[in-house]
């Protein structure tokens, strides 16, 4: 029998501070787009809390917009 595959992990810390710098974020700024304090955001980007559902769902919400932004500048520098 083959082994049984483990289900795709999201690697929330990276994540987080990839899309916090991308959109120019601060912190600060970043927790209160989360709705979450500066304190429980810093330990999203140290990987010692993962988000709960609601600041997930904001932060997949900031990664499709910048996507969608960098996606619609590539097509438009094509000419």
């Amino acid at each position: 029998m083959g082994k049984t595959k483990k289900p795709a992990t999201i690697d929330f810390s990276n994540l987080c501070k990839n899309i916090r710098e991308k959109s120019k974020f601060t912190k600060s700024q970043m927790a209160d787009y989360l709705r979450v304090t500066i304190r429980t955001y810093e330990r999203y980007e140290t990987g010692q809390v993962k988000p709960g559902a609601e600041p997930a769902f904001r932060l997949a919400g900031l990664y499709v917009t910048f996507s969608n932004l960098n996606i619609e500048f590539l097509d438009t520098t094509k000419g």
